[in-house]
């Protein structure tokens, strides 16, 4: 039985390469999510939206460079789990 991964690549050769996503958005883990690039907005700013390094960026998108395109969808990698709120104190009587 293939794996996942040859799954989609054999899914997106079937397509002839009309695949709308990137493959490295094809396997998003659900703490994952993708962002299509809009006009002004650069690598830098789409890693502060979203809470992660331009460096995460460039290595999960597979990106030789910081430039990108309009219209670009991009896997944002998952941000680390958030630290638990502490719990409400309850209030005291004097």
């Amino acid at each position: 039985m293939p794996d996942r991964r040859q799954f989609l690549r054999r899914a997106a050769l079937l397509l002839g390469g009309l695949a709308l996503l990137p493959p490295s958005a094809l396997l998003a883990s659900a703490a994952e999510r993708v962002h299509v690039v809009r006009a002004g907005e650069t690598l830098t700013s789409i890693a502060a939206q979203h809470g992660v390094t331009v460096v995460a960026l460039r290595t999960r998108n597979r990106l030789e460079s910081s430039r990108i395109v309009v219209g670009q969808r991009l896997v944002v990698p998952g941000a680390p789990a958030a630290a638990p709120s502490p719990a409400p104190r309850a209030a005291s009587r004097a």
